[in-house]
C-alpha cells in the first residue's frame, strides 16, 4: 500500500493536479454566476411575454363570441376608455355639456357636422334627460321642446331642395362581430336601431355615440302572425293588462341611455286593444322620444295617430332589405324611389356583406347627389 502511494507523484505532479481542479471550480463558478445574472433578465423577458400574450389572447376569445357578455363587456368598455383617452382627438366633442341646438349652430357647424364621419355625441345620460325608477333611468323631458329626442340625436342640417334617405340598421348589439363591423365601416349618418335583448345595452350605446351614430330602442310588438313571430320575453302583447304592458315598456326604456326614440313593427294588432296601447305609447311620447315606424306597408296606424298628438317626431320606413347586392334592379329602383320620394327611411338587416354593399352604395348616392341623413332629421320634419 505505502509502496503504492509512493508512486502517485511518479504518476501525478501534485501541484499541477491542485491548479487543474481550482480552474474547474472557477470555470463552473464563472457559467453559474453567469446564469444567474441572465436568469433574471430572462425570467422579465418571459413574464412580459406572458403578459402581452395573455391579453392577446383573452382579446381575441373575447372577438370570437358572437354575443357578448356582460364581464366581456365591461372588459372592452375599460379598455376602450382607456385607448380613447390618448388616442381618440374626436372625444373633445364630447366634454363640453349638451350639444348646442341646432338653430344655435352656424350653418358651417351644421355642414361640418353633416361631414364629419368621427364627431362623437354627448356621453349619455345627460343631466336632467332622465329620472330614477325600479326598472333604472328611465328618459324624461324637461319642456315641451326640450326632449330626449332633441339632445340626443345627431345634428343635422337637412337639405330639402334634394332627395334624402336615412339607413337605419336593426338589431344592433346582438352580434359583437357584426356590430363592430357597422361601427367601423358606415359613416355616422346611418342611424342604429338597438335590440333590448342585448346583453351590453351601456356598452354598446357609447360605443355608437362616440362614433357619431344616433341610436334607436326597439320596442317588440306582437303581431298578426304572433306566434309565429314571437316578441320575445319583454314583448308588448294584445291580451294582457295595461299595467303589465307599461311594465315591459319600463325595462326596455331603461335598458340604456342616450337613444332619440324608439323603433317597432307594428300592425293590426295593437288596434285590437286600441285603449290600451293608446295608453302605451302616450306613455312614450310624454317623455320626449320619437318614433319610427318599420312595418313598410300595413303598419297600424294608432302609433302614427298617437304621435301626431304628442307633437312625437314620426318617420316611417319604406323599405326593408334583408339581402342586397349593387349589381341588381332591385337596387336600382330602390334609388329610382329615393329620388322620386325626396325624404325615405330604409331598414337594413344586419349581415357584414350587407355592410359593406351599404358603405358602398352610400358613397355611389352622394356622388349622385343624393343626401344621407340620419332618421331623425327625416322624423323632425313636420307634417
Amino acid at each position: 500500500m505505502n509502496s503504492t502511494l509512493q508512486s502517485i507523484p511518479k504518476i501525478i505532479d501534485l501541484r499541477t493536479f491542485s491548479f487543474g481542479v481550482g480552474g474547474v471550480v472557477l470555470f463552473y463558478l464563472l457559467v453559474y454566476s453567469y446564469i444567474l445574472l441572465k436568469g433574471h433578465d430572462t425570467v422579465t423577458s418571459i413574464t412580459e411575454s406572458l403578459s402581452s400574450t395573455t391579453v392577446i389572447i383573452e382579446h381575441e376569445k373575447i372577438a370570437q363570441k358572437d354575443v357578448i357578455t356582460r364581464e366581456d363587456a365591461q372588459a372592452l368598455e375599460e379598455r376602450h376608455d382607456k385607448i380613447a383617452q390618448h388616442d381618440d382627438p374626436h372625444l373633445q366633442h364630447d366634454t363640453d355639456g349638451p350639444m348646442a341646438s341646432d338653430d344655435k349652430k352656424s350653418l358651417t357647424e351644421l355642414l361640418q357636422t353633416n361631414t364629419n364621419k368621427n364627431l362623437a355625441l354627448k356621453n349619455a345620460p345627460i343631466e336632467g334627460y332622465y329620472e330614477n325608477s325600479e326598472f333604472g333611468l328611465l328618459p324624461k323631458r324637461l319642456g315641451r321642446l326640450d326632449t330626449p329626442f332633441k339632445v340626443y340625436k345627431r345634428p343635422f342640417l337637412l337639405n330639402r331642395d334634394k332627395a334624402n334617405v336615412a339607413f337605419i340598421i336593426a338589431d344592433f348589439g346582438l352580434s359583437e362581430s357584426i356590430s363592430n363591423t357597422l361601427l367601423k365601416e358606415l359613416p355616422a349618418e346611418v342611424s342604429l336601431i338597438m335590440s333590448p335583448y342585448t346583453l351590453a345595452p351601456d356598452y354598446w350605446q357609447k360605443r355608437a355615440r362616440r362614433s357619431g351614430h344616433e341610436i334607436w330602442m326597439d320596442v317588440p310588438l306582437q303581431t298578426l302572425n304572433f306566434p309565429s313571430t314571437d316578441p320575445g320575453t319583454k314583448g308588448l302583447l294584445t291580451s294582457v293588462s295595461l299595467g303589465y304592458n307599461l311594465e315591459r315598456l319600463n325595462w326596455i326604456l331603461s335598458r340604456t341611455t342616450g337613444y332619440a326614440g324608439i323603433a317597432a313593427y307594428s300592425d293590426r294588432a295593437v288596434e285590437k286593444s286600441s285603449s290600451m296601447f293608446e295608453n302605451i305609447f302616450d306613455s312614450a311620447f310624454k317623455r320626449g322620444l320619437g318614433y319610427i315606424e318599420l312595418n313598410t306597408s300595413n303598419q297600424s296606424q294608432l302609433i302614427h295617430e298617437r304621435a301626431k298628438k304628442n307633437d312625437a317626431p314620426f318617420a316611417h320606413a319604406v323599405k326593408s332589405m334583408r339581402v342586397f347586392d349593387l349589381d341588381t334592379q332591385a337596387i336600382k329602383d330602390a334609388e329610382a324611389m329615393i329620388k322620386e320620394r325626396k325624404m325615405s327611411v330604409i331598414v337594413i338587416k344586419p349581415t357584414s356583406k350587407n355592410i359593406m354593399a351599404l358603405s358602398n352604395w352610400i358613397t355611389r348616392l352622394k356622388e349622385s347627389n343624393v343626401g344621407v341623413a340620419p332618421a331623425s332629421a327625416i322624423a323632425a320634419i313636420k307634417e
